[in-house]
Order: C-alpha cells, then structure tokens, then sequence
C-alpha cells in the first residue's frame, strides 16, 4: 500500500494543498512552524477517523493534537480549522498492493462482508463476542450474510483491477464524514490484521521523549494493547515501551531474537559504525539492561549511557523496521533531531535502502535538516517537496537549481557547501573553476569546484588531507586537478584524496578545437570562403608561434628584473 495523492484544505496552517506522493520516499522541507507537522497530523487525523484499527482512536488523536473538548463530546474548532466559517477536507488516495487484495481474499472476505453489512444497518451489531453465531444460523440472517459476501466479492474484484482507494474525510458545523465505505472499511481491516506487533500504519512523532534507567515492565495483554495504540493513536508511547518490545521479541523465540539483533547491528553498522548489541540481560541488581559494546574500546555500557541523539536514532529506526508491516506506511517527523551532520546525511540513504525497499514500504518524511535535502536530492527513489506557505507545496527536481537554493536558504544553509556532499574538486586557478563549474554541477552532481591557489598551497593541503584520510576522518571526496606546466606534481594519495594532471600545458587549452572553431565561425557567418578545417588549424599554429617570442621576451625579463627594474647580480 502506498499513498498516491494528498489533497488538504483548510486544516490547522494550512488552507490549501496537494501533491502527489507516488515515490517510495517522500521528503517535505521547510523552515519551522511552516506547516511541516501539520501535513503528517493530517494524515493520522485522516486514519483515525475513517480507517482506525483501535476503539476511540479519533477521540485519542484529537486528544493528542488537543482538539477535543474536555467533555470529549467535540471538537474545538479554532484547534484544528484554518477558517471555522469553512469545511476541513483531507483527501488521501492510495494505491493496493497486489499481496494486500490476496490477503483479504483468502483470509477475510467473511470479515469484510459483515463489517460491511453492519455499516450500511443489515446487519445487527452484537455487544458479546460470537453471538453473531446465532443470528447467522436463521434463514434471515443466512439470507443477509449471502448477500453481503456477493457485494464484497464485486468488489474485491473491482479494486483488483484498479487498485486504488480513496479516503476523504470532511468536517463541517460538528459533522464529521467519509467519501466511500468500502474503501474506507477495505483499509480498516487491513489495518487490523496486520496483528498487534506489527503496522501498516507506523507514526514518529518529533517528540521523542525517551524514559532514562529502569521502567517497570509489563508483558502479555497489557502490553499488546499499549503496543496497538502507539503506531497512531499515542505514539509517544513507543518510547515508553522500548524494553517491553525487546523483553517480548527476546522471549518470542530465537527468530525475532535473530531478527532484533540484526536490525541493531545494521543501524549500528551505517549509520553508528563501531558499535554491536551486546544483548539483552537481567543485571546483579535485578533490572533489564540492553548491554552495547564499543568494538574500537572493547568495553560494554548500558544503552542509557548513549547521547540522547543516538539512543533517539537508534531506538526509533529498530521500532520503524521490526513493527512496520510489509506494503506498510511510514510518517516520521524530524529524524535529524540532535544529531551530527554526519549522521544525518545518512538517514535517508539507510531508511530507504534499509527499511523501505526490501518490504515494499513507504517513508514520508519532514524536516529542516540541510543535509537530509541534499542526500535525498541526489536519490531518483526520493520526491522532495518544499513547503513555501500555506497555499504553496512546491515539487523540487534536479533541474530545478534556483528552487534548490531557496529551499536551502530558508533552511538555513549555504547552498555551494551543503550540495558538496559527495566531494570538492580542487583547482589552481580562479579561472578554472569559472570554466568548470557548470560542468561538474551537470555532470557530477553532488561535488563543488572550488579554487585553492596556486600549485603550493594545493599540494601542501592535499599531504594534510591524506593523513586525515588515513586516520578516517574524511567522510566525501577531495579531488585535485593541475596543469602540465613545467613544475611536475608530486601527487599523493589515498582512499578519499585524488590527484590528476591535464594532458595539456593548461586547461584552456582544452578549449582550442580547431573543428569547434571553425563550426563557430561558420555558425556566426564568417567569411571563411577559401578556408578548410586543415587550412585553420594551419593558421592557428602559425598565430601561436609568432607569439611565442614575445610571451618568451617578457617571461624572462619578469624573471631578471626587480621591481626598481635594476638587473638582478645572477
């Protein structure tokens, strides 16, 4: 399942927006208070109301989002409506996975068809579980249920050849409403089938408030149904319930061990390299503690001894990849929450390659990390949008540059150093880099040409670079380029630091194509009557030669006079 279109009107901030989500990650950038939140709100306000999977899931929302009124009866409007003299709309479409219609036909047609009876007032709803048994062995109730598997069936049928669903919530003077039922109760029981330790729907909010030292822990019933309102309803809650999660896996049988301990080492191994989950274990004084080792100090410490930024990251990818069901959906705000650069321009590579990709899911990310803009930018896998205003929801594409810039500024970053994310080309002259520029931003995105000085301020930087290199400090490439002139480079190297001659006494004369020229001339309409491509390249050489005593004359005297322009003793 993936969402394909998200249409919001009149919601909180935002008076109008859509655009189109058809990408396996979707990144929504934008200085704060912009609307950002607002966005992934929506999109939960929208599940809890026409698709929950939990009793009172709206009411707990609206609570969250503090929306409700103290009785619980409504709604405050001024929460949640731009304009309350106006409707607020919240148009979802998805697309179904061919596995997810497969599921519901082998497994829960008979489901579907009684929900669906219910709904439409065919079909009593009972308050005791079972006792639906009853009323399905009368003719009348046999009659009913018959009829409702038919319309069901149509329709399973028809979606398998659409595949696509549609969601509309509106609220208007107190009334709150759904577009189509059966897409509506199709996404609901997927919802619920997916079971209580997994998600089609998995919500991160930006508050990540993580308990410190021992919690008490509770397992079994308790647990699961705590577990079932933190994907939506309350997902602050997660946090909360991170050592139960580990203790319920752990006791699950070696396979969700397997798989918990894999998923720790693999965030560990990309984005928090040189540490391991050590394991789970019950200490001297009687509480749990989720033991990590440092492999480049050989010691052990307790996951509470990490920063808040790392235990936050680490915490949350682990929860986002184990919970979330396959074909599932992701809404994650503010990943780059107190952490490095560095970590955070590895974010969207690991959710994606990681998380996303190997199950079918979908990530829909917000966030005002420079870095995360940059990194999905590069990605063919990744549609950025940039949240300009409450009416504009602007798509940004690698043609795009004067958009890139504004969204980078508004972010509070310097657009020519944050697109260096793969590396800087060095070169010696100013011109040079006049020259290169457009290239390399055209044909190697992701790297910055920029101008050292001249031949010995480059080597003595890249001799530095090298030895940073080898410690393993460098995390993009440092790439230097000089002229053949008559000072030969000593070109060192490493992994990350590269150095290259020109074949040529200098750049520019890469630009002297005899062919190029005289395709020039003929363009501009140059009287070249009487001259061939042979006979330019001949009149060329013969310019430069002529040339070659003055620039010679002048080179010398440069060398043999001083300032005062008195020859020099040698």
């Amino acid at each position: 399942m993936k969402i394909e279109n998200i249409r919001i009107r009149n919601f909180k901030g935002l008076k109008e927006i859509e655009f189109k989500s058809n990408a396996d990650c979707i990144l929504i950038v934008g200085p704060n208070a912009v609307g950002k939140s607002t966005i992934l709100e929506s999109i939960r306000l929208n599940k809890s109301f026409l698709f929950p999977n939990i009793q009172n899931e709206a009411i707990t929302v609206l609570s969250t989002i503090k929306a409700l009124t103290p009785d619980q009866q409504g709604i405050i409007p001024n929460a949640i409506f731009n304009d309350p003299a106006k409707k607020i709309e919240i148009s979802i479409t998805f697309s179904i996975h061919g596995n997810d219609i497969e599921l519901i036909k082998k497994s829960h047609i008979n489901r579907f068809a009684i929900r669906h009876l219910q709904h439409t007032n065919r079909f009593p709803i009972f308050r005791e579980p079972f006792s639906e048994s009853q009323y399905l062995s009368s003719k009348e109730g046999l009659k009913v249920f018959d009829q409702g598997i038919g319309e069901i069936q149509n329709y399973i049928e028809h979606i398998s050849k659409e595949k696509i669903l549609d969601a509309t919530l509106t609220i208007e003077n107190g009334t709150v409403q759904g577009k189509n039922i059966l897409d509506q109760e199709l996404l609901s029981i997927l919802c619920e089938v997916s079971g209580f330790y997994h998600s089609y729907f998995n919500y991160f909010p930006a508050d990540r408030s993580l308990p410190h030292g021992d919690q008490p822990l509770q397992i079994g019933q308790g647990n699961a149904a705590q577990q079932v309102q933190s994907y939506i309803a309350n997902p602050q809650a997660k946090y909360q319930l991170i050592k139960q999660f580990l203790i319920n896996m752990y006791l699950s049988g070696d396979e969700y061990k397997n798989n918990i301990e894999a998923t720790f080492n693999s965030i560990f191994e990309h984005l928090l390299p040189g540490r391991k989950l050590h394991g789970v274990q019950v200490n001297q004084n009687g509480n749990l503690s989720i033991l990590i080792r440092d492999e480049t100090k050989n010691s052990l410490y307790d996951i509470d001894s990490m920063s808040s930024g790392e235990k936050n990251i680490l915490l949350t990818l682990l929860f986002m990849d184990i919970t979330t069901f396959e074909n599932g959906i992701i809404i994650f705000d503010e990943p780059e929450l107190h952490l490095n650069p560095a970590v955070q321009k590895r974010i969207v590579p690991f959710i994606v390659d990681k998380i996303c990709k190997p199950k079918n899911r979908q990530i829909i990310l917000c966030t005002h990390s420079p870095e995360m803009f940059v990194t999905a930018f590069e990605r063919d896998d990744c549609k950025i949008y940039h949240l300009i205003s409450s009416t504009d929801i602007s798509p940004i594409y690698k043609k795009d540059k004067a958009e890139v810039f504004n969204a980078l500024q508004k972010l509070g970053s310097n657009s020519t150093d944050i697109l260096s994310t793969k590396g800087v080309i060095y070169l010696e002259g100013p011109h040079d880099v006049d020259i290169l520029e457009e290239a390399i931003s055209m044909q190697l995105p992701g790297f910055t040409a920029k101008y050292l000085g001249g031949r010995n301020e480059i080597q003595k930087n890249i001799k530095t670079l090298v030895e940073e290199d080898k410690k393993g400090q460098l995390d993009t490439y440092q790439l230097f380029l000089f002229d053949l002139d008559n000072k030969p480079a000593l070109l060192e190297e490493s992994n990350k630091v590269r150095s290259l001659q020109w074949d040529r006494y200098c750049l520019e004369n890469y630009l002297l194509e005899t062919d190029a020229v005289f395709d020039a001339l003929s363009k501009c309409g140059a009287s070249i009557e009487n001259m061939t491509r042979g006979s330019l390249s001949a009149h060329i050489k013969d310019i430069a030669f002529k040339q070659i005593s003055k620039i010679s004359c002048k080179k010398i005297l440069a060398e043999l006079l001083t300032t005062e322009h008195h020859i020099k003793n040698k």
